[in-house]
């Protein structure tokens, strides 16, 4: 079968919706699908590119810039349409928001017996709160949205929760189907002890900027037992001598984008009620990132709250299978399912959420069971979190335990991509069963 994905980005672009389609790309290429992925460049003005990744035929379209987030890609429908004449794909699987993907509608004028099934994967509503420029872009946006949502075969939301507060898809559940995302474990392979206690010496010992080495390589693990960092700069302290700085503390960790719905700013105000021990973590890069830095300052937490930019993917992991807990204290529904609540699943971290209201997060994380729960923009009430989790050792290991078996039996990217295969495969049954204008079944 050929499947065309239809991206925003692709990694090594970060972002949950971008990380889900490539482990979703590949596990495909693994199940025998042939697939092709068609996104946009990250950057402006860079020429578009043509790739193969683990098996996966990505093509990057040039942009020109972005206009509320959105990419403008005046390229893009051609890079679709000259997929669709070269690849012919059986089934178009579009992840959205993305606005390039409205060049869909013009499938209509294919002839039938060659029409593409369409399968649009619902990762976010578009939600307008706090950007005035997408306040007043989205009534535009969502006449083309809700016309590609009648055009499409079938509609995946991420979570129930999600579907059924989706005012975007109230008008047709009927074609939505439920699957989770997932993410693939291989990619999220255990870092070796010694990995671990240099990433979480690093947070404890006042994140000093030059323990963070370039590349892959950690202080005192296993590259750097060997020699000099790929940056040719030696690690500066031993995995003993880093244990015995800062050891003593309790490492909470976030990760993501510095976005308005993320809260993180929550998180820095949490900080100020917790026991000085206490150490806040929050890595990832974006437009609100000098406001919490200033905010950390104002509130004098500065010397517990570090945010130390993006990193590296296999360093960001060694920070979560160090961390104590994982908090995500999300405040809008933007934040549709919280992706990387999964991978620190995967490494065994007991997690602090919000409880969201519409958001697949309490999916993730079920509230007793995978981690604790606190309201949305109640500080207060996420700093009583992480203290209950401070004060019980043998809490953090059984919701840490629940959540490593969740990943391994709910969020495994193989069977999310054999759901997402037997959709595929209903559809395009479907289509040739259906008769065509002169009453004989398509070919």
């Amino acid at each position: 079968m050929r499947v065309l994905h239809l991206g925003k980005y692709y990694p090594p672009a970060l972002g949950g919706m971008e990380t889900f389609l490539r482990d979703l790309a590949t596990a495909q290429v693994a199940q025998g699908l042939e697939v092709r992925v068609l996104a946009h460049a990250e950057r402006p003005w860079r020429l578009g590119n043509r790739e193969v990744a683990e098996g996966v035929h990505v093509r990057r379209a040039a942009i020109l810039g972005r206009l509320a987030f959105a990419p403008l890609a005046p390229g893009y429908p051609m890079a679709l349409a000259g997929l669709l004449a070269d690849f012919r794909p059986q089934v178009i699987h579009a992840h959205l928001p993305n606005t390039s993907a409205f060049a869909l509608l013009g499938l209509s004028a294919l002839p039938e017996a060659i029409r593409p099934a369409l399968v649009l994967h619902w990762h976010s509503d578009v939600v307008t709160d706090g950007s005035r420029s997408l306040a007043r872009l989205y009534p535009l946006y969502r006449v083309f949205e809700q016309a590609l949502l009648r055009r499409a075969d079938a509609v995946v939301a991420t979570s129930e929760p999600y579907l059924q507060a989706s005012d975007s898809l109230a008008a047709h559940r009927a074609k939505c189907r439920v699957i989770s995302l997932g993410l693939d474990p291989l990619r999220l392979p255990q870092p070796s002890p010694s990995e671990i206690a240099a990433a979480r010496a690093h947070a404890l010992k006042h994140f000093a900027k030059e323990m963070w080495v370039q590349g892959n390589h950690f202080p005192g693990g296993r590259e750097s037992e060997r020699g000099p960092s790929r940056s040719g700069r030696k690690c500066p302290l031993s995995v003993q001598t880093q244990i015995v700085l800062g050891n003593d503390g309790f490492l909470i960790l976030a990760a993501g984008r510095f976005s308005h719905y993320k809260g993180f700013e929550v998180l820095v105000r949490a900080a100020g009620l917790l026991p000085e021990h206490a150490r806040v973590v929050i890595a990832g890069d974006g437009p609100l990132r000098r406001d919490l830095l200033r905010l950390a300052k104002e509130l004098g937490v500065e010397d517990r709250v570090r945010m130390p930019g993006s990193l590296p993917e296999a360093q960001l992991h060694a920070l979560m299978a160090g961390c104590d807990c994982f908090c995500l204290p999300s405040v809008a529904r933007a934040e549709a399912f919280g992706l990387v609540l999964a991978e620190a699943m995967r490494f065994g971290r007991p997690l602090i959420s919000s409880r969201l209201i519409g958001s697949g997060m309490s999916v993730l994380n079920e509230e007793g069971i995978t981690g604790l729960a606190f309201e949305p923009g109640n500080a207060l009430e996420l700093a009583s979190a992480v203290h209950r989790l401070m004060d019980d050792a043998d809490l953090r290991e059984r919701l840490g335990q629940a959540g490593r078996e969740r990943f391994d039996t709910q969020l495994h990217i193989a069977p999310v991509s054999a759901r997402m295969t037997e959709l595929y495969r209903e559809l395009t049954a479907r289509a040739i069963r259906r008769p065509r204008r002169g009453g004989k079944p398509a070919a």
